[in-house]
């Protein structure tokens, strides 16, 4: 996991560079302050990131051993139409390490991500009730993700359908096994129907 790890603090330090370029007039005041503070926790701690990175790529791993053996529990939604909907046949996820990281494809995602946080579609670092950087470097690192394998399958021009970066994060959610990722989910109130997860699912992950 050395590769995850590394990869991940990588694109941590990428993002507080970029950041400290002022390439942010857009972003609320709020949003500023949410992403000044934990691009400061990462870096002074980039163990944090590293956890949570190794259990991101082992929810990964498992969504592609699942879809290989064909075997998706009823209640994981997303999980099934990601891999019989969205997925091109012998496709899978890849690992964060697997992910561009050259500064010219991380800073065309950067820009991309805090458009679409101007626009409110990523609108967790414009919430007063999460002033956790924690949690906030877990919603920066998965839906960092996400929107990051949005736009690598735009650019290789595999099949796309409408907010589909928003189907792999549930299926990671749906994926990802207890430990710190899946705690600082449930804090972060990412288990809920409203966000695209079954009740079902929620129920089950909330009374294990």
């Amino acid at each position: 996991m050395t590769e995850t790890r590394n990869a991940a603090v990588h694109l941590f330090n990428q993002a507080g560079e970029f950041f400290k370029k002022g390439e942010h007039a857009q972003l609320s005041q709020l949003a500023i302050k949410h992403l000044e503070t934990t691009l400061e926790l990462a870096k002074r701690h980039p163990e944090k990131v590293a956890k949570r990175a190794r259990e991101l790529d082992a929810a990964i791993a498992h969504f592609n051993a699942q879809m290989e053996a064909g075997i998706f529990k009823p209640d994981e939604v997303n999980s099934k139409k990601l891999a019989e909907e969205i997925l091109e046949p012998g496709e899978t996820l890849p690992l964060l390490s697997e992910m561009p990281l050259d500064p010219q494809s991380s800073n065309a995602f950067f820009n991309g991500f805090l458009n679409l946080v101007h626009h409110h579609y990523y609108t967790f670092l414009d919430k007063p009730e999460l002033e956790d950087p924690n949690l906030l470097i877990t919603g920066l690192l998965v839906d960092g993700y996400g929107f990051a394998l949005r736009a690598k399958r735009a650019i290789e021009h595999k099949h796309t359908v409408g907010k589909d970066d928003l189907i792999i994060v549930n299926a990671i959610c749906e994926m990802v096994q207890p430990g710190t990722l899946q705690t600082e989910m449930f804090l972060a109130n990412w288990y809920k129907p409203d966000y695209g997860l079954s009740k079902d699912f929620c129920d089950r992950i909330a009374n294990p």
